[in-house]
């Protein structure tokens, strides 16, 4: 039984993780969807995503569109990821800590 609550912990993990980390994934992205940019210089931006191509990404700030070349950006990130984690494991802990309680009492 343990060995199917590690499994189903590991089958977590591994649907959480994130798909790709490289520049071809931002196609991925909706128009519209919250990103936070962080460049070489340890700034990090905030706002909607409006387009990428091979060469730049942008995004849509308080302040208006801003425009990012590729060697500049360090990492982007999708405010989305982190909800779809957490559910995940929501999902999989859930029914395996009610599993437990049940059994033991």
């Amino acid at each position: 039984m343990r060995s199917l609550l590690i499994t189903l912990a590991s089958v977590g993990l591994v649907l959480a993780a994130p798909v790709s980390k490289t520049w071809e994934s931002l196609g991925k992205i909706k128009p519209g969807t919250l990103i936070e940019v962080v460049t070489s210089g340890d700034r990090a931006e905030e706002g909607e995503f409006v387009s990428s191509s091979t060469e730049s990404l942008t995004i849509k700030t308080r302040g208006g569109e801003q425009r990012f070349l590729r060697p500049e950006v360090v990492r982007v990130v999708s405010r989305i990821q982190p909800r779809r984690t957490r559910n995940v494991l929501i999902g999989v802990g859930e029914p395996s800590l009610c599993f437990f309680i049940f059994r033991t009492h």
